[in-house]
């Protein structure tokens, strides 16, 4: 799960998710409205990371997120940089 917010700071009320789940190169693609800026990601069984850039607002953000990180059922914080 993931909370985006824009460059002002303010949650995103439809974020944009494009990405890659590895190994397999499985992709994501989807547009999500939050819930104050929530979204979630279902992630698939075998994935051991996921390459993702969001898009909301004008602003973006890639990140990559792995399988094994700690505390992982914790919502990640997502700060997107002005385009």
């Amino acid at each position: 799960m993931f909370r985006v917010r824009d460059a002002t700071g303010a949650p995103v009320p439809q974020v944009e998710m494009e990405g890659t789940f590895e190994p397999g190169g499985t992709p994501l693609r989807k547009r999500q409205v939050t819930a104050s800026g929530l979204c979630l990601v279902h992630w698939p069984k075998r994935a051991e990371r996921l390459v993702l850039t969001l898009r909301a607002r004008g602003g973006s953000a890639r990140l990559e997120v792995s399988s094994r990180r700690a505390q992982p059922d914790r919502v990640i914080e997502v700060a997107l940089e002005s385009a």
